[in-house]
């Protein structure tokens, strides 16, 4: 089955996952920090980089992925911090 999961971001620090079919309220919120100023989606579709102005990269990752379906949709991967 196919999601109809959209993302949408501002430098506010959060990244919004929203139901293209209800856009009442999000999915999900991931707070990365820094102000986000890129997102890229992997091939798959189940996991979202996210550049940051001044908190680096973050990887977030759809929790079928992890195995985890309780609580959020969408979890803080990993982080990715050098200079």
């Amino acid at each position: 089955m196919q999601c109809a999961c959209e993302c949408d971001f501002s430098y506010d620090e959060r990244v919004l996952f929203w139901d293209a079919r209800q856009l009442r309220r999000p999915l999900a919120d991931v707070c990365v920090g820094g102000g986000v100023w890129r997102l890229k989606w992997n091939c798959d579709g189940m996991r979202l980089l996210t550049a940051s102005m001044h908190n680096g990269l973050h990887v977030v990752v759809c929790a079928k992925v992890l195995g985890n379906l309780i609580g959020r949709c969408f979890a803080l991967y990993c982080v990715y911090m050098a200079r």
